[in-house]
């Protein structure tokens, strides 16, 4: 019985992860889509780009993950010989207020003088929800 409780317990966290990492990914393919861009490209190292377009190579986080997302924008710049990009997706937690990670994002830009494209959606926006 105890390794049943805790076999359901990796499963449901496990899905819960996936799940996570499905509505990011969502927001990316969507967006992506919408730009007219690639989704999921293969760079000579082995790592994805979430979104390639003609001018842009565009890593996709939540608004949580900015530093993270900023990293890798820049690492996919280089890659693709493109201006690095970051698509923010500025999540809805029952109305509180989440724009410190845009301002921490924006900061950075700034303050390090990088040459990078920030793009925002919001998981609230009706016609953006899976």
């Amino acid at each position: 019985m105890k390794y049943l409780i805790i076999l359901t317990a990796l499963m449901l966290s496990g899905q819960t992860l996936a799940q996570k990492a499905q509505k990011e990914d969502f927001y990316a393919e969507l967006w992506c889509d919408s730009q007219g861009g690639v989704s999921e490209v293969r760079t000579s190292q082995g790592t994805r780009a979430d979104c390639v377009l003609p001018d842009y190579a565009v890593e996709v986080d939540f608004d949580n993950k900015w530093a993270e997302g900023l990293g890798q924008a820049l690492h996919y710049g280089v890659e693709f010989d493109r201006q690095p990009a970051v698509l923010l997706i500025m999540k809805d937690h029952d109305g509180k207020d989440r724009s410190k990670y845009k301002q921490r994002l924006e900061s950075t830009i700034k303050g390090a003088n990088l040459n990078v494209k920030v793009f925002y959606i919001y998981s609230s926006d009706s016609e953006l929800r899976p």
